[in-house]
Parts: structure tokens; sequence; C-alpha cells
């Protein structure tokens, strides 16, 4: 459902581009990322942290125009990191939950041209939501944004590796608490929740 949603989101630009060639791209990537810890108020039972995990990507793009010779793209972002959700009591003893962390996210990116290589840098920003499912607690959902930077290389003119360096912020409500199961577990004390990642992976235009 989620994914159909994010789909529809991407569709609204559609339009404008009746009159136009499309360009697409597609990648999926692979990857790490490692995380910010969590900041609790100071009545919490627990303190939160995050393991590093695995993240798998999958980006959608289609090209908006040029300028000065670049490309300008919107893109369609979403993405899982597979992690655990580590918990410590007042004593210091730790336990782990399995975490999937789900990012649905649509904006853009700029592309600069380097002429006569295969060679494209990019930088790039989306906005969205992030998705946070622990296996034994409740899940919860929170609006992000992301920035991202990386490098494409393409072997010919349709296929290519993509190199993607990406960090995203989530946005935290302060004094709520999260991650119930009969009780609630910690009351978080921060506003914003970073999540870095880097992935890549192969590159289609079509």
């Amino acid at each position: 459902m989620r994914i159909l949603l994010a789909l529809t989101l991407f569709s609204i630009i559609l339009p404008a581009h009746a009159a136009r060639e499309w360009v697409w791209e597609a990648a999926l990537m692979a990857g790490t990322s490692g995380s910010d810890s969590f900041t609790e108020s100071d009545d919490s039972d627990y303190t939160l942290d995050t393991d590093s995990g695995d993240t798998i990507a999958f980006t959608l793009n289609l090209l908006d125009g040029h300028k000065k010779g670049n490309k300008l793209q919107y893109e369609l972002y979403l993405a899982q990191t597979n992690t655990d959700l580590e918990l410590f009591d007042n004593n210091g003893t730790r336990t782990t939950s399995d975490m999937d962390i789900n990012y649905y996210h649509f904006g853009g990116t700029y592309e600069f041209v380097v002429r006569d290589t295969g060679l494209r840098p990019y930088i790039g920003a989306t906005l969205g939501a992030t998705y946070f499912d622990p296996e034994e607690y409740s899940s919860e959902t929170n609006f992000s944004m992301g920035f991202a930077g990386g490098l494409k290389w393409f072997a010919n003119d349709y296929v290519g590796l993509r190199l993607d360096g990406r960090a995203i912020a989530t946005a935290m409500d302060s004094d709520k608490q999260v991650f119930c199961n009969g009780g609630c577990l910690v009351k978080v004390d921060s506003e914003i929740w970073w999540q870095y990642q880097v992935t890549a992976g192969l590159l289609v235009k079509f």
C-alpha cells in the first residue's frame, strides 16, 4: 500500500511531460547504514539505540530539463534498512528487537554532466515519510527529508552503475512515547533523528 501511495505521488508530475520525450532512469542498490542514537527524556525507563544495518534502495528518476548543460530530474526514492532496535534498562541490561526502517520519498536531483565521459556526479533532496517497524513493538510513522550526493557512470547509453550517499533526517515529536507493547518503552526528547546510507548498484536508462 505504501509503495502504491509513493507511485501515485510520482505520477502527479506526468502531465507536464505529455509533449516531451520521456527519459527515465531506474536503479536498484544495496549497501549499509548507520544512525544517531535516540535521545530520551529523564523519566524514561529505557534508553534506545539502533545497530548499523543493511539497506536496499530503489530510485526512479525522470528528466525534467536542462540547465547550463546539466540535468534536472524528479526522483522517487524507496528504501528499507534492516537493523536491530537496542534497549537498555536502568541496570544496563541490553535486549534487542528486529526492526525494519522504510523510507518513502519524492524530490529531485541536479546532475552535472562531465563531457566526453560517462561520469555524472549529482546532488539531490527529497521529502517523505519514515516508517519504523519493530518486530515486537508498535510501529511509528514520521515526516522526514533527505539529502543526497553521488555518482553515476554509464558504460553505454542504457546501462551503468550508481553510487549513492544519503543523510536522512526524521522528525521526532519531543516528549512523545514510542515503541509501545502493553506499555511504552521510551519518551523521546529530541526533534531530529539522523540515518546515513551508502549504497551502490545497477542503473538503467529507458
